[in-house]
């Protein structure tokens, strides 16, 4: 509301409108001119305003205002502090109608067309036509001062011009004398409209006809009124054409269109920015044909079907087979069909559900590339399809099942809520459902925190690396998929069935399987080092320090490591560095199992309870450690080294030559072999460590290894027959290195 101050010292009187008001009434001129008069220090003042009208005329009607202003004027504060100040031109313009100041922001400022701008040096001025940037801004030419030019250096100010104004009926205004003067006066950077009424009454029967549209046109097809004159359009008379229904809506300022049935949008029509209400989802359908602008608009409460131009909102409606969606679609029922998405921008889909029972069900066409999805809160099933750029898809579900095509081939999906889904995705496409539950993901993530291994059977699995693919109910049937999955969830142990061939390195992984006798390992001559195997049949061209428990080295070539409990088969071959150790083994129907030197190569056999060929001992260097039940055959490809034996059986000569035999057949002559005991040793028997090192991750470092002729010194300073000492490195938590060395 306006507030007023009176000048009474001046004749005639000023009623100023203190700013920030713009607009004042006839009627609040009328009782504030009322209240300044009834003031005690007014009342021997005379009267600033004299008024009649208002009377009643019944049916609403009543007699218009009117008011005289006695001896006073009505002036609007004047708007005197400037918009812009301070500028200076940088720019020259002979013409006087472009200003320019580097340093100037006059959008910030709020400059506006309509503005006054001063040039302070010359005293010329005119009028702002156009805020080009920042810093510039065109007027009309210049006028009124010494130079009607811009010249550098000249300062420069911009006012405001500010439009109010007086409206609501009739408002005059007489002198001193009685006669008629002006009702306004001017002030500065102020201009005033003035409304006045050309009939004897009010507007109420505008506002009547106004009010009774409800707010918006009524549309009705089976309506038998068509036209524009009043009251059609209204509940009392629905028009039923939305020709006519654009043209009320545009007179009277609505934008609402109230459905009561059906109603196609057509013709050309621009709709944009208007709002269609229907009388309820099974009451109203709109069907929108291609022809028809409907940029903007909103629809509720209806059955919708067609095509819409972009920026539409959508709620509680029944969405049919619609084209180019972007925008929102709120609380709605989908419908079997295709809903296009469109214009590349998001759309957004709001606490929907699916209207299928059937196997059919809604289907969001991305439109290929440029469209972002939003789907918040769903319900019931989706297909999602068509969406080859780069862009997001976000699904959050309440209870639903959603379906990705295989036409889906960039950009990201995202699942989360509780729900399930089929993955046919193709191309570069990123699907994430880690926040998805379901009783799917539900038994993932059970199986994920007690898992031990991951399982591979070749001839009864399945392919792939998503889960369940690796569980024991559907194990992978290839060795780089279970690698692939082993090395996603943290672990490197594979529970193995069926013949396999090493593809590459496996060292420091652990494969383990149910029988020796289901399952084959091809090494394949690829890293092994520190790999562990158990019950399984080891094939092939070993390459480096193994450790076997429960297996069977059944033709396997090139062998070092350690091996417990092992069945040894066909023929053998040891690495040229390094050693073999196994302790417990036997073969299989007392068949004689060969092993091969290699000119250098150290075995050793204790507890081993076979007949063996031993071939290829040639260097100084080779050894063979053997304890158990059987013979021994040395063949002439033996030419050096040394066998130790403490065994049941016989040293059987066929032809070996330079190999020293040391036949200790008691545990007190096998004492006496140093080389013997250290190698037994190294086996770990009588061994003790201690002075153990270990860095921050508590990995060993470094230690002290003693050997003891007898259990009964381990760990005491007698008795020592070797001391060793040993260093480790290590890269991340993995060994690198291992070395022990002899004191």
């Amino acid at each position: 509301m306006a507030n007023i101050l009176v000048h009474n010292y001046l004749s005639p009187r000023i009623i100023e409108v203190l700013a920030p008001a713009i607009e004042i009434t006839v009627q609040e001129t009328v009782n504030l001119c009322k209240e300044w008069e009834q003031q005690v220090i007014n009342l021997d003042d005379d009267p600033l305003i004299s008024a009649s009208g208002k009377e009643d005329l019944g049916g609403g009607v009543a007699v218009g205002i009117s008011a005289t202003l006695l001896n006073a004027k009505i002036a609007f504060s004047g708007r005197t502090a400037p918009v812009s100040a301070g500028l200076s031109c940088d720019t020259s313009d002979p013409e006087g109608r472009v200003f320019f100041d580097a340093s100037a922001d006059f959008i910030s400022d709020g400059v506006y067309k309509g503005c006054t701008i001063f040039n302070n040096t010359t005293k010329a001025m005119s009028t702002v036509t156009e805020i080009r940037d920042l810093n510039t801004v065109a007027h009309f030419p210049l006028s009124g001062g010494s130079s009607d030019e811009w010249t550098v250096g000249d300062v420069a100010t911009i006012y405001p011009s500010v439009q109010c104004s007086i409206s609501g009926g009739n408002l005059v205004a007489v002198d001193a004398d009685g006669e008629s003067t002006p009702v306004v006066y001017p002030t500065a950077n102020v201009q005033v409209v003035r409304t006045a009424s050309s009939s004897a009454t009010s507007l109420d029967i505008a506002a009547i006809q106004y009010a009774s549209f409800n707010g918006g046109i009524t549309v009705d097809t089976t309506s038998l009124f068509s036209g524009t004159r009043y009251p059609i359009g209204t509940p009392q008379e629905a028009v039923n054409n939305m020709v006519d229904a654009k043209e009320i809506a545009s007179a009277r300022g609505f934008v609402n269109y109230y459905l009561v049935g059906d109603i196609t949008l057509d013709d050309n029509i621009d709709f944009t920015g208007d709002i269609f209400i229907g009388a309820s989802k099974t009451k109203s359908l709109v069907n929108i044909l291609d022809n028809a602008d409907v940029t903007n608009s909103e629809f509720y409460e209806a059955e919708v079907i067609g095509v819409l131009d972009g920026g539409n909102v959508l709620k509680n409606c029944v969405v049919h087979s619609i084209n180019y969606v972007n925008g929102y679609v709120e609380q709605c029922v989908l419908t079997a069909g295709d809903i296009v998405l469109g214009g590349g921008s998001q759309a957004n889909f709001l606490d929907c559900w699916s209207g299928e029972a059937q196997a059919s069900i809604p289907v969001i066409d991305m439109g290929g590339t440029g469209q972002s999805l939003s789907l918040r809160n769903y319900n019931g099933g989706l297909k999602i399809k068509n969406k080859t750029g780069p862009e997001e898809v976000m699904v959050d579900l309440n209870s639903g099942h959603i379906i990705l095509d295989s036409t889906i081939t960039g950009g990201t999906v995202v699942l989360r809520g509780i729900g399930t889904f089929v993955d046919n995705t193709t191309g570069t496409v990123s699907v994430v459902t880690s926040d998805l539950l379901n009783s799917h993901n539900i038994t993932k993530d059970s199986w994920r925190a007690n898992l031990t291994y991951i399982y591979l059977d070749i001839d009864s699995g399945i392919s792939g690396t998503e889960y369940p693919a690796g569980t024991s109910g559907y194990p992978v049937n290839n060795i780089a998929d279970a690698m692939a999955i082993a090395v996603q969830e943290g672990i490197k142990t594979v529970m193995v069935k069926g013949f396999i061939t090493l593809p590459s390195s496996v060292a420091g992984w652990t494969f383990n399987a149910a029988s020796k006798s289901e399952t084959i390992i091809d090494l394949n001559n690829q890293n092994v080092e520190n790999t562990v195997f158990k019950d399984i049949t080891l094939i092939g061209v070993c390459n480096g320090s193994l450790y076997a428990e429960d297996c069977m080295f059944s033709n396997a070539t090139n062998l070092k490591g350690i091996g417990f409990r092992c069945v040894l088969w066909g023929s053998l071959s040891i690495a040229t560095t390094g050693q073999f150790n196994v302790h417990d083994a036997w073969v299989i129907d007392h068949s004689a199992v060969s092993i091969d030197f290699n000119n250098t190569g150290i075995c050793v056999l204790t507890n081993v309870n076979a007949n063996l060929e031993v071939i290829n001992m040639a260097d100084v260097d080779a050894l063979f450690v053997r304890s158990g039940v059987g013979n021994i055959t040395l063949g002439a490809s033996n030419t050096g080294g040394t066998v130790l034996i403490a065994q049941d059986g016989l040293i059987i000569d066929e032809g070996y030559t330079n190999v020293v035999i040391a036949d200790y057949t008691t545990q007190e002559n096998v004492w006496r072999d140093s080389r013997a005991l250290r190698t037994i040793g190294l086996a770990q028997e009588n061994q003790f460590m201690d002075q153990a090192v270990y860095d921050s991750n508590s990995q060993l470092t470094s230690a002290r290894i003693r050997l003891y002729d007898s259990a009964v010194n381990v760990g005491t300073d007698t008795g020592v027959i070797a001391t060793y000492t040993v260093t480790s490195t290590y890269s991340g938590t993995e060994l690198a290195t291992y070395k022990v060395e002899l004191l």
